[in-house]
């Protein structure tokens, strides 16, 4: 039973880290999905801690944990504040793609954007970092 536990936990642990990864890669990806993979990672690895009795002095196991939250907290940034923002600007501006360069909507809304996308390359490259010391 022991085993299965953990099994489990390590696949909901590789799914979470595949979904914000493959999401960032790809750059096709749902804010939705981008949170509930966040929620999914900082379940389970806090249960494997539990499980594994890891040692928190191991340098290996502090260093995954740091790029663990610098990657949850980049892909929350993006997925439920920076691009949701984004899109309400745009949505709620009546043709906001054709407004001038110097627009304050337009402006504030390509900044969000950008930075949604510099949020998003963090957390792939902290995810594939945790995932090496996994």
């Amino acid at each position: 039973m022991d085993t299965l536990y953990f099994d489990l936990l390590k696949t909901g642990y590789g799914l979470g880290l595949a979904v914000i990864i493959g999401g960032g890669l790809v750059g096709r990806r749902s804010d939705g999905l981008t949170v509930a993979a966040v929620i999914a990672v900082i379940a389970t690895s806090v249960l494997r801690a539990g499980a594994v009795d890891e040692d928190p002095r191991d340098v290996r196991i502090l260093l995954r944990w740091l790029l663990l939250a610098v990657m949850c907290a980049a892909a929350l940034f993006s997925a439920a504040w920076a691009s949701p923002v984004a899109r309400a600007i745009r949505s709620q501006t009546a043709a906001a793609d054709d407004l001038a360069g110097h627009a304050v909507l337009k402006r504030e809304a390509d900044r969000l954007e950008g930075r949604s996308r510099r949020a998003m390359v963090v957390a792939v490259i902290c995810g594939a970092a945790a995932l090496f010391f996994s």
